[in-house]
């Protein structure tokens, strides 16, 4: 096991693992270990581990078991997590076959989807090719295009009007695509509409084929990069690619919405990657404290270095209870979950670089040298913030859903299917809560097709309800800074929200709030008992430190940031945000509970 493998310690995952548990274990053998480091110091691809994991049955994990469902959320993010406690190369180069099928999850028919299980039960890869270079990740201005058209003796007809289309022809290239070199079935989005000029439109003009690769797709060249240096990122150019009609996935001009559904879910996944980093963090920093002799003894010893570790274990702790929560709650709710699994990404990657930045003051100078492996973490958590989404895409998201939370018209926006009833705190499908950890683990097939009203949990509610329960973890001031978060939220006008610095401050403090309340669900073992769910496998950062311990001080620490921060922001827009008891008392709280860690690694 790794040493830290937070993530699988705290998932109340119920039913088999499947293939995870020989896929940790030949993880953690020395030989493939070697290898891995291998790979990142001579940027060479990872083909031979990733054959070794195909072997011990990564494909059931994307396609799915006649016996038990392994495609699913939770099984899915911890193997992303699993793995990205080694390498953020190897980790991203397995996960992005489970992102690139989701769109067949979520619209694939019968016959496509046991087309697709058969490919990847048959070792097949799949990349996701949604960027161009001129574009970036403004999927709208799409310029590869596929025209209509059916097969013919001369290879491909253009579709007139009244004949049946069978054939797509397919020109343009893709740049900047995670195995878009190698990958055998490449989930495309494509232009079948021309673009409307000027504006955002177009959304309706895009479709997305599944291309299954042949001579006509040319391998663009591999670029280098600073995260994950092992991953192949590249690009793909087709040249009169002929696509089959029955390779669409969903109709035509539903490309854009299949690819949004499907990043809501797999950003879920994206904070496992940034949680499995965090504990590599976590465990590189320790071992070198506990082996590092200053003035004669380790230097874990030394009051300032506890105080670093400390709030690492404390960051990692909160990093993968997020992380879990958000894919149970998408095995639970499926798309209503896309709120919180905006939250798990945003917050988790910001809470895995400061874990890493915890670690550098820890290993000083060592932690920059390219012959040790602690620079590898320094580089790899730079990538996760702008993957699926980059930060201030989902700070809009967020700050989207906190407005209509917080409004007092609870009137469904045009076009939505209808809201959370941001009225009082059960209003928010209080009985939800406890059901996104007890349900079984479901296929992402079944899963991601669950739709209806988002899933929009306001703080305190949450707070008021892990307070019923009962645990280790006090959440009385948390809870009265969360409906003064609230409170403020909904006084501020529509010209006040349209400030962007504002809105987005208010996000990322609703999100580390969200991360708060996450381990005080998941990270308190009373809290865990409650809930029905199993105790957390033995593990950690040092068995002299209490559990409830480090939970204590994980929330303290994350909801007094939340509440200064939220503070700071409303003072500029002349809101006051009426917290302040609830501040101190989280204060003296961080205190204490910093106090109470630091000496037990002290010990």
């Amino acid at each position: 096991m790794h040493p830290f493998d937070t993530w699988q310690r705290y998932c109340p995952l119920s039913g088999g693992a499947g293939p995870l548990d020989e896929i940790e274990s030949h993880l953690s053998r020395a030989a493939t270990l070697d290898e891995i480091a291998r790979c990142e110091a001579s940027e060479h691809f990872p083909g031979e581990v990733l054959a070794e994991l195909r072997d011990l049955g990564l494909p059931l994990l994307f396609a799915g078991d006649d016996d038990a469902p392994y495609t699913t959320a939770p099984h899915m993010s911890m193997l992303n997590a699993m793995v990205a406690q080694r390498s953020g190369s190897l980790a991203i180069t397995v996960g992005i076959t489970g992102l690139a099928l989701l769109p067949v999850y979520i619209a694939g028919t019968a016959e496509q989807l046991a087309r697709v299980r058969r490919r990847v039960l048959g070792g097949a890869l799949a990349a996701m090719l949604l960027s161009e270079w001129s574009h970036g990740s403004h999927l709208l201005a799409t310029d590869t295009r596929a025209e209509r058209g059916r097969a013919a003796a001369g290879g491909f007809a253009p579709w007139s009007p009244g004949e049946r289309v069978d054939h797509y022809r397919l020109t343009g290239e893709k740049q900047l695509i995670n195995l878009g070199r190698r990958a055998q079935l490449l989930m495309t989005l494509t232009r079948t509409s021309p673009r409307p000029a000027g504006g955002l439109g177009g959304a309706g003009g895009l479709t997305l084929l599944l291309v299954e690769r042949d001579a006509t797709v040319e391998e663009l060249p591999r670029w280098r990069t600073l995260p994950a240096p092992a991953a192949d990122i590249g690009g793909a150019r087709f040249r009169d690619t002929l696509v089959p009609a029955r390779n669409r996935i969903g109709e035509e001009g539903e490309g854009f919405r299949l690819v949004q559904s499907a990043l809501a879910i797999s950003r879920g996944g994206i904070s496992a990657f940034a949680s499995g980093t965090a504990s590599r963090a976590c465990g590189l920093a320790f071992a070198h404290a506990r082996e590092r002799v200053l003035y004669g003894e380790p230097i874990a010893r030394l009051a300032a270095v506890a105080d670093h570790l400390a709030r690492m274990a404390a960051l990692d702790l909160a990093c993968a209870c997020l992380s879990i929560k958000a894919a149970c709650a998408v095995n639970a709710l499926g798309q209503r979950a896309a709120h919180l699994t905006a939250v798990a990404k945003l917050a988790a990657c910001d809470l895995a670089e400061r874990t890493v930045a915890e670690g550098r003051a820890v290993l000083s100078a060592r932690a920059l040298l390219t012959d040790l492996p602690y620079q590898q973490v320094v580089r790899d958590v730079l990538l996760y913030g702008i993957f699926d989404g980059t930060r201030h895409l989902m700070l809009d998201q967020i700050q989207w859903r906190v407005r209509q939370m917080c409004r007092r018209d609870a009137r469904p926006a045009d076009g939505e299917d209808g809201d959370a009833n941001p009225g009082d705190d059960d209003g928010d499908d209080d009985s939800a809560r406890p059901a996104i950890h007890r349900a079984p683990p479901a296929s992402l097939v079944e899963s991601s097709r669950l739709r209806g009203r988002p899933w929009l949990p306001r703080p305190s509610g949450t707070a008021a309800w892990l307070g019923r329960l009962g645990g280790s973890v006090d959440l009385e001031a948390l809870g009265d800074g969360a409906r003064a978060l609230e409170a403020a939220a909904g006084s501020l006008s529509p010209e006040a929200w349209a400030e962007q610095p504002l809105a987005f401050a208010l996000a990322d403090s609703w999100a580390r709030l969200e991360a708060a309340l996450a381990v005080a669900e998941l990270g308190d073992p009373a809290r865990r008992a409650a809930l029905g769910l199993a105790d957390a496998r033995a593990g950690g950062p040092a068995p002299r430190i209490d559990p409830a311990e480090l939970a204590r001080l994980a929330v303290a620490m994350l909801a007094r940031e939340a509440l200064s921060d939220a503070r700071a922001a409303l003072a500029g827009g002349g809101v006051e945000l009426g917290a302040a008891a609830a501040e101190r008392a989280l204060a003296v709280e961080h205190a204490r509970a910093a106090r109470s860690v630091r000496e037990a690694l002290r010990g």
